[in-house]
């Protein structure tokens, strides 16, 4: 059965979870810095961080595939516009779009490829399409 919006799951709950005992560990070491409050700062900060990257990947899982199927449904679409007895197309027709698709494919590639650098920003502009 899929989750409703409304539904926690166990990595958001875990993140949650982490999220108020590391400001729980910042108040007290605020009020009264010490070896064993820096270390309990740090000890709640790395589960802080661990229990984001889950529930980040938890949700790269949840809405990869539905995008990924879109493009595929998308492209068969475009395919089916190859029909020469349904549609009349150029060889320049075909070029451009070849370069729009590989251009889209390219940067949507780079984005992720960059985005492990951490510079990646944004998504490529919009397409100018046949006319």
């Amino acid at each position: 059965m899929a989750k409703t919006k409304t539904e926690a799951t166990t990595a958001q709950k875990a993140a949650t979870a982490a999220s108020e005992a590391h400001k729980k560990a910042k108040e007290a070491d605020k009020k009264n810095s010490t070896p064993a409050t820096k270390a309990t700062l740090e000890k709640t900060s790395e589960a802080l961080t661990a229990a984001r990257t889950i529930k980040n990947r938890e949700s790269y899982v949840r809405v990869v595939n539905p995008r990924l199927a879109a493009v595929v449904t998308g492209l068969n679409k475009l395919a089916k516009l190859a029909a020469p007895r349904s549609y009349e197309y150029s060889d320049d027709d075909i070029a451009k779009m070849k370069t729009v698709i590989m251009d889209a494919a390219k940067n949507a590639i780079t984005a992720f490829e960059l985005s492990k650098t951490k510079t990646a920003k944004g998504t490529a502009a919009a397409p100018s399409f046949i006319s």
